[in-house]
């Protein structure tokens, strides 16, 4: 693995050696699994550095690459958790296996090869070969960074203001972002369910606000707003509406059940920004027919 007749400079080709024949693979797996190209890795360029370490130790940056992320980013750049033997979603024994094999293939028949004609190159073209691999790769993670903490913050901000975002506007932030969206998939998902999270979270709160506001108004303790008064005041001073008050479903009259509901439909398209006049005045003439059907 070493010869200490060669400079630094030989060892930094053979990293960038198989950090690109790395990158050829991760292109091909995920290309082939997503059907379409993918820039595979963190890194813009080709090239993927956890090839480049020695290969009976990749589990173990696997492990820690992952953990970092989490810790750092707070995102969760890939997830084993639906196989088997995983530790903690960051590594699991199936991949862990096939590192192994690979490593032991690159071990015994690659890299005396790769070694052999590399140690044959010129130190006046290694050199300085290394030195430009050695500016780029660091340009190139420099950015790679900044990129994940852009997709970090664009997240967070997706997270709190996706009730005040338009569909257009939100795909927008995610498709600014779709080569590492790609290149890591399992970040979809992981966006998917704390946003989903987060909307429940939201509307279970906003639900409860209704609620509280229905019987208030039932208590006669506090008015519903203006506006929605405004929305259906022709309906609720109908006088085919203002029959309903004779005839009661479960422990209220129809008028009030349908006056409740109608309130509660002319929340929950305001809360989401939907057209929440119609939605008001037309569940109030909808319930209406129905009441009238079921008498």
């Amino acid at each position: 693995m070493l010869n200490h007749n060669l400079s630094f400079f030989y060892y930094v080709i053979l990293f960038a050696i198989y950090c690109f024949v790395g990158w050829v693979l991760e292109v091909f797996y995920r290309s082939f699994k997503q059907r379409k190209f993918v820039n595979a890795g963190f890194l813009f360029g080709p090239f993927v550095p956890i090839y480049g370490m020695v290969g009976l130790s990749l589990t173990f940056l696997e492990y820690m690459i992952g953990f970092l992320s989490e810790k750092i980013f707070k995102l969760p750049l890939w997830s084993y958790e639906d196989r088997r033997f995983n530790l903690h979603g960051r590594v699991c024994l199936y991949f862990s296996f096939l590192w192994t094999v690979l490593s032991l293939i690159f071990l015994e028949y690659i890299h005396p090869e790769v070694f052999y004609r590399v140690a044959l190159l010129h130190e006046g073209f290694v050199k300085p070969a290394a030195i430009v691999f050695m500016i780029y790769f660091w340009v190139d993670y420099t950015f790679s960074v900044m990129s994940l903490a852009s997709f970090r913050g664009a997240v967070a901000y997706l997270y709190e203001e996706y009730f005040n975002l338009s569909n257009t506007e939100i795909e927008e932030r995610l498709n600014s972002f779709q080569r590492l969206r790609d290149a890591f998939p399992d970040l979809n998902q992981y966006i998917n369910q704390n946003i989903n999270k987060k909307i429940r979270k939201r509307l279970n709160s906003f639900l409860k606000t209704i609620q509280e506001k229905i019987i208030l108004e039932m208590e006669g303790r506090k008015p519903f707003e203006k506006e929605y008064y405004e929305t259906v005041e022709d309906i609720l001073h109908h006088e085919e509406f203002l029959k309903l008050k004779d005839y009661f479903h479960h422990n209220s009259s129809i008028y009030s059940h349908v006056h409740d509901v109608a309130y509660f439909s002319y929340r929950i398209c305001k809360y989401f920004k939907l057209d929440y006049r119609s939605a008001a005045s037309g569940d109030c003439r909808g319930q209406r027919k129905e009441a009238f059907f079921n008498q």
